[in-house]
């Protein structure tokens, strides 16, 4: 029969008796090993969609004001309307094209990936396998945890990008920062097509 674990950390127990090709202790050795977990996620066609615009709260809105969210030409993005002026606007906005700034798109990741934790699509302790982000920037670096040290939380993740945003609003081609941002983005996108991730 097939068992399958729970997501997370867990351990078996493998007995060797030894061969040519292994120099290990012999006897029962204890294996650790992990279990990754599909998450449904929800992409920021959901949220601009009926289906995720019928859950929407006023304290979304305000929790989403309260990121570094920017518009195509950087300026800030807030919603303080009415809850359907609200609705709308992040209908409009939400589906990001990162032609110009990578930090518009980024943005719409940030807000979609917030919106999926709040309603239970996501969760913000999550382990995210983000190894190549780690050893690049030092920001990340400063948040690794997990096996190897080659993961960070999906909560620190949404932290990095915001940040970020707060530090460049704008991320034209040809700005330093740009790749930064197309990392950060690329692994919010995975999460939000329902990549896997670790749930101790």
């Amino acid at each position: 029969s097939v068992i399958t674990p729970s997501g997370g950390f867990h351990s078996y127990m493998a007995i060797y008796s030894g061969d040519s090709n292994y120099n290990g202790p012999l006897g029962s050795v204890c294996e650790p090993f992990t279990v990754l977990t599909r998450q449904p996620g929800h992409t920021p066609g959901f949220w601009q969609n009926q289906n995720g615009q019928a859950l929407l709260t006023q304290a979304d809105f305000v929790e989403l004001t309260a990121l570094n969210l920017v518009n195509e030409d950087g300026s800030a993005r807030d919603f303080t309307g009415t809850l359907d002026a609200n609705k709308a606007a992040l209908a409009g906005w939400i589906l990001a094209d990162a032609g110009q700034n990578m930090a518009y798109k980024l943005s719409s990741f940030l807000a979609t990936i917030t919106l999926n934790i709040n309603y239970g699509f996501n969760t913000g302790s999550g382990l995210v396998f983000a190894p190549s982000l780690i050893a690049t920037y030092a920001t990340a670096a400063a948040l690794a945890t997990g096996p190897g040290g080659q993961f960070i939380t999906l909560d620190n993740l949404l932290l990095l990008a915001n940040t970020e945003l707060g530090l460049h609003p704008t991320a034209a081609s040809g700005d330093a920062w740009r790749l930064y941002q197309t990392d950060l983005k690329n692994l919010l996108d995975a999460i939000a097509n329902s990549a896997p991730i670790f749930l101790p």
